[in-house]
């Protein structure tokens, strides 16, 4: 995602996995929906993320 910072998508698809967890931070998980222009998905857990 770092290198997608300053960029626009047409559309974005993050996969939330508990294998990624210490790379999902607040401000990673904001770059990749902020990069979205019409379709953000988010695919996996809901456990990372700390929804139930």
């Amino acid at each position: 995602m770092h290198k997608s910072q300053g960029s626009e998508y047409k559309a974005v698809v993050i996969p939330i996995l508990m294998q990624h967890y210490m790379m999902l931070q607040r401000n990673l998980l904001y770059t990749g929906i902020t990069r979205g222009k019409e379709k953000v998905v988010l695919v996996g857990e809901k456990k990372p993320c700390g929804l139930r």
